[in-house]
């Protein structure tokens, strides 16, 4: 099972499309509603599903900002903190690592939102 995430409005080629299967996209949605306050529950939720969720707008800018931001210093407290977190609360079953989040960067700022597939 993977998560198909469609570009709304894509820029070009990097912002159509981007896939992670299940194991890798828990890790990196739980690591954007950790660095992207303006995600809701709500929308955390809906995101672990193949429901046709969109993010666009507010969320979908901010998120651009915040993933910017985390990967500008990924050696920062809240960074390390999440990562060690994270290992720790899923016994390694979901992978996590910056350059998954560095692709899933690129997807966005190409596009002006997406839907998860």
């Amino acid at each position: 099972m993977g998560f198909d995430l469609n570009g709304i409005d894509a820029k070009n080629n990097d912002g159509d499309y981007f896939r992670n299967n299940v194991w890798w996209w828990r890790g990196l949605w739980a690591f954007c509603k950790h660095t992207t306050p303006e995600l809701t529950d709500d929308d955390f939720v809906k995101g672990q599903f193949n429901d046709g969720h969109v993010i666009d707008g507010i969320k979908h800018e901010k998120l651009i900002e915040k993933l910017k931001f985390a990967l500008s210093d990924v050696d920062s407290k809240k960074n390390k903190e999440f990562v060690k977190n994270w290992w720790v609360n899923n016994n390694d079953n979901y992978p996590f690592n910056w350059d998954n989040v560095k692709e899933f960067l690129k997807f966005i700022e190409n596009n002006r939102g997406f839907e998860i597939c």
